[in-house]
């Protein structure tokens, strides 16, 4: 009866093992699939300011369709000789050739940026990228693998308890 009772334990002792095992791994999996971030470049302008330009980007038509959220960003790039002074979402950004080669900045969400003052010719790049997780799809399915390795385990122990506690009841009747 002991080897019967031994092997039984052994079965369950895997079973929540492997449970475990599976309930971690889908944990991780879910830890993976947050860490990945793809970005993708939805809009691109390059040009030159001068002192006829109003606002970046020049073609405001082709960014009227995009909504603003927090998963886009806009990109600006200045290089050439000059100054510049602009208006971005109440920030007042300069570029003083001077002092700087290139300046790159990063804003957060869709950005139309008005020109203040400008002196010289000034190349610009702008640069709207949108940020996304493509793997998030994967979470639901894992979360559901973790759901059942858990249960594995839970199951398992408890097999294994009520084996123990009913061993001990039947050696108590025998002695």
């Amino acid at each position: 009866m002991n080897d019967m009772i031994n092997k039984s334990n052994k079965g369950e002792i895997f079973v929540a093992i492997i449970g475990g095992i599976i309930a971690i791994s889908s944990f991780l999996m879910i830890y993976i699939t947050d860490l990945y971030v793809a970005t993708q470049t939805i809009f691109d302008e390059e040009g030159i300011i001068d002192e006829n330009t109003n606002h970046i980007p020049v073609n405001l038509y082709a960014i009227s369709s995009y909504i603003n959220s927090t998963s886009y960003k806009t990109i600006l790039s200045f290089y050439n000789e000059g100054i510049l002074i602009l208006n971005c979402c109440n920030k007042i950004i300069v570029y003083n050739s001077t002092f700087t080669k290139e300046k790159t900045i990063t804003i957060p969400g869709i950005a139309i940026c008005n020109v203040t003052y400008v002196k010289g010719d000034i190349n610009y790049e702008y640069r709207i990228e949108k940020t996304y997780k493509p793997l998030n799809l994967l979470i639901l399915p894992a979360f559901i693998f973790a759901i059942i390795g858990y249960m594995l385990v839970l199951i398992s122990l408890y097999k294994i308890l009520v084996l123990k506690i009913s061993v001990r009841k039947i050696s108590e009747l025998i002695f």
